[in-house]
């Protein structure tokens, strides 16, 4: 069976999404499924980032026919998305089962946080347990499901509680840590009121009222109580340790990916399911102070209600393999003879746990919250239990901080390497040698045939499993395959997949599938995003490289047709001055003629006329040479920029087939002319002694020079195919 997860971006804020990938994986794994996750980004584009919408191309790759259904991170990919627009998009992937985890359209079942439950008991807790007055609210933004309901819930339990709703102390935020600094200023600054109690609809803006608070010198939680919603990992973190709710996204995602599985094999999928938000008691709202009120409820004899109280506190099972050391420790609260020592060490083999697992140590505030009453009067082991729970919380939170940074100092080395590769081949060992020590056990980079067209066909750059290269078809294949088939890069049909968009900008590249083998999301996004920014710049020096190697092979084409061409130019510049100085004695020999032929009037009129014309052709030849020296001097200097300024050739090539064609014509018409003149003057060969001669002279003189030019127009010509030729290449 092979499930979606369709997600937004990962990052280092994207706590839902992280807890919702985990959540769905780790029940993959549990029931021998594999998991697909296709990372785009939000639905809406933020002008934030006006590129998001690039990596959007990852929905695309969704394929119904190849999956048995969809987990949507609906928390996120809904967010400040209309009900319609997310209904929308759902409806393209309807042909399968599918479950969103949290809130978003209005047609795709969902499992939710029971926003409403976890407000209440927060707004309960302050008014009842600490009894204080007045309390102040900062909501989300308008429209979000979660931001709407936390406030309605917020307003309804302050009313039933007889307290007064105060509009001026209802502030509207982002769910961002600046609208708690604003919140606050305009609270105690403008307004100058001052609420005994802040409650924010998330912790993000909590931290922002603990910030604003601090500076100011105003007491948490003596003076000012806060508390939060989502408990984020830094909310146990904060000076003092944010209160808040817990929201068990990763038991939300478990349960979504089990009743999906339950709905593919035929069961009812319901439309909406609730998982209960769980209080998170820290001292920034009071608890474990001296003036913290005590629970009135005795523990003794261990009641069913309570041990199932506990149980849905900490979020265990009682199939999970701790269950038995809980149900221990609850035995030795209910026993008067309650042994402190055992107690303790009970709890503390639980917090090793939990430790050593990842599960989340802020659970067992609750349990001990619950034991409260019963254990406050036993030699101080309440605070010991207080204690204790915090130092393993502070010591998970070390443990996690230190792999992390461990992490990142390879994530780090692996981003060096991956800007400095300016070539594929040097890219794609980086990669290999990078990633696998980052534990990715198995990679494949795809990248898109036609950029402009990418879901068209893609091929695979490389791909390697445990450190090594693997082979790969060559043949190109639809991305919606992900892979081409016979690529070895999962190992079994159980392995789950991450799918991250390569992309620069605006400019699709390709995709990576990685084998997930890391617990980590936000580390393929990471690495996904280097390699985008390097895999850009290799293309483009290896568009670079391949224009350079046209360009260089195009210039040596060109010298190879240059070359001829300049001897052609030379031979016919020679020729040419040659040819002038022949041209002088044309004219001198054809006076001579025209006035031995005016002695003759009466005989010779039409030779007379012939020999006029002699002398125009004889001009004609002049003017002709003239020019050839001026396309011979143009040619040489255009030659000399070739693989410059080359396209000069284009003028050349025009300007030398019109003075072949003239010179062709010259010469043909020199040809017949002479042939009519030598009929004529062969009447009057006795006629005229000298006549006779320098015409002799003026035809031998003629006909060479004829000759001459028809050698001109043949290396003209050849001149000419040269000139195309290089025009050619050129254009290419």
């Amino acid at each position: 069976m092979t499930i979606g997860l369709v997600a937004d971006s990962f990052n280092e804020i994207s706590v839902y999404q992280e807890a919702v990938w985990r959540g769905v994986s780790d029940a993959a794994h549990e029931l021998g499924i594999q998991i697909r996750t296709y990372v785009g980004g939000a639905l809406e584009y933020s002008p934030l980032n006006p590129f998001e919408k690039t990596k959007n191309i990852a929905y695309e790759f969704l394929d119904p026919q190849l999956l048995d259904g969809i987990v949507y991170c609906g928390g996120t990919l809904g967010n400040g998305v209309a009900k319609e627009k997310f209904d929308s998009f759902c409806k393209r992937y309807s042909a399968i089962p599918s479950i969103s985890v949290g809130p978003a359209g209005t047609t795709t079942p969902r499992i939710l946080v029971d926003n409403d439950t976890g407000m209440k008991d927060m707004v309960v807790h302050l008014i009842e347990d600490h009894g204080y007055a007045p309390i102040a609210f900062i909501s989300g933004p308008a429209g979000n499901a979660d931001a709407d309901r936390r406030k309605k819930m917020f307003v309804e339990t302050m009313r039933e509680h007889g307290q007064n709703v105060d509009a001026k102390l209802l502030y509207e935020g982002d769910f961002n840590s600046q609208s708690g600094i604003d919140a606050v200023a305009y609270w105690f600054d403008t307004l100058g009121l001052a609420p005994r109690a802040i409650v924010a609809s998330n912790d993000n803006m909590a931290f922002g009222v603990l910030s604003a608070l601090q500076e100011r010198g105003i007491s948490v939680p003596y003076a000012v109580a806060v508390t939060g919603f989502d408990d984020v990992e830094s909310a146990a973190m904060t000076l003092p340790p944010l209160t808040t709710v817990s929201q068990p996204i990763y038991q939300e995602a478990k349960r979504a990916l089990f009743m999906l599985v339950d709905a593919i094999k035929g069961e009812p999928l319901p439309f909406e399911t609730l998982e209960p938000a769980v209080q998170v008691l820290r001292q920034s709202c009071g608890c474990y102070s001296d003036n913290v009120n005590s629970f009135t409820e005795s523990l003794s004899g261990a009641s069913d209600s309570v041990e199932r109280d506990v149980f849905t506190l900490v979020g265990m099972d009682r199939d999970d393999p701790s269950a038995g050391i809980l149900i221990d420790l609850m035995a030795q609260i209910s026993d008067e003879f309650c042994n402190e020592q055992d107690f303790l060490k009970l709890l503390s083999e639980l917090l090793r746990r939990d430790i050593l697992s990842g599960a989340r140590i802020g659970r067992w505030y609750y349990a001990i919250n619950r034991f409260r009453f019963a254990i406050t009067g036993r030699a101080n082991l309440l605070h010991r239990c207080q204690a204790m729970i915090s130092d393993a919380e502070q010591q998970q939170i070390f443990m996690k901080m230190n792999a992390k940074r461990q992490q990142l100092d390879l994530l780090m080395s692996a981003e060096r390497e991956l800007i400095t590769s300016f070539k594929m081949e040097n890219l794609v060992e980086v990669m290999r040698n990078s990633f696998t020590r980052l534990g990715m056990n198995g990679v494949v980079l795809c990248i898109y045939d036609n950029p402009d067209n990418p879901l068209q066909s893609a091929h695979v750059a490389t791909a390697f499993k445990n450190g090594k290269f693997i082979p790969y078809p060559e043949q190109s294949f639809s991305p919606t395959e992900l892979v081409p088939a016979g690529v070895d890069y999962l190992g079994n049909s159980e392995s789950s997949i991450l799918i991250e968009p390569v992309y620069y900008r605006e400019d699709q590249i390709g995709y990576l599938v990685f084998e997930q083998t890391v617990p980590s999301a936000v580390l393929y996004e990471s690495l996904a995003a280097e390699v985008s920014s390097a895999l850009e710049g290799a293309i483009l020096i290896d568009r670079v490289t391949s224009a350079e190697k046209q360009l260089e092979e195009r210039n040596r084409e060109i010298e190879a047709l240059v070359r001829p061409m300049l001897d052609s130019i030379k031979s016919i510049t020679n020729v040419a001055t040659e040819q002038q100085q022949a041209i002088g004695e044309l004219e001198e020999l054809n006076q001579r003629s025209i006035r031995a032929a005016a002695d003759m009037a009466s005989n010779t009129g039409a030779l007379t006329e012939a020999l006029q014309k002699t002398g125009e052709l004889v001009s004609g030849i002049d003017d002709i040479t003239e020019v050839i020296n001026v396309v011979a001097i143009n040619a040489s200097i255009q030659a000399a920029h070739v693989g410059k300024e080359g396209a000069g050739f284009a003028v050349i090539a025009g300007e030398v087939r019109k003075l072949a064609q003239s010179t062709r014509k010259n010469s043909s018409e020199i040809t017949g002319f002479l042939t009519d003149v030598d009929n004529k003057i062969s009447g009057l060969t006795n006629s005229n002694k000298d006549l006779t001669e320098s015409f002799s002279q003026l035809r031998e003189t003629i006909q060479n020079t004829v000759q001459t030019l028809e050698t001109i127009a043949a290396k003209m010509e050849d001149m000419d195919r040269g000139s195309n030729e290089i025009l050619k290449i050129m254009n290419r």
